[in-house]
């Protein structure tokens, strides 16, 4: 039974726990772990596709190889700074996540935490077998 001062108790839940940190594969990849954290901790995510490399002038090749690692950009927005938002190691708990960015815009009030994910391609079912 609640009293009618009830619904304005503040209360204190501890930070979801992340887990050990784990190595992106073909099964669980990366990008999975960044959303995982980003629902964990309320926190929007944004993530695009890397920019293709740029063709040196010159270069002999048109083709190029397929990368082991697939790249892309990994943005957090978030209402106060990064170490007080999202637990420190919540970060480290993402594999493959480097950030490289943190800003604070003023007339927004928002911090903006970026950086890149690296991952190993999906693989396909017949590769798997």
């Amino acid at each position: 039974m609640t009293t009618p001062d009830s619904s304005m108790e503040q209360r204190s839940y501890p930070k979801p726990d992340m887990g050990l940190p784990a190595l992106a594969t073909t099964d669980r990849p990366a990008e999975a772990a960044a959303w995982d954290m980003a629902q964990a901790y309320s926190v929007p995510l944004k993530l695009e596709a890397a920019k293709a490399p740029v063709v040196l002038p010159g270069s002999e090749s048109t083709t190029q190889p397929a990368p082991a690692w697939l790249s892309k950009t990994a943005t957090f927005l978030q209402p106060a700074p990064p170490w007080l938002t999202v637990d420190a190691n919540a970060l480290d708990l993402v594999p493959g996540l480097r950030v490289t960015e943190v800003t604070f815009t003023v007339d927004k009030n928002e911090w903006l935490t970026s950086g890149s994910l690296y991952s190993l391609p999906v693989a396909s079912a017949a590769e798997k077998a």
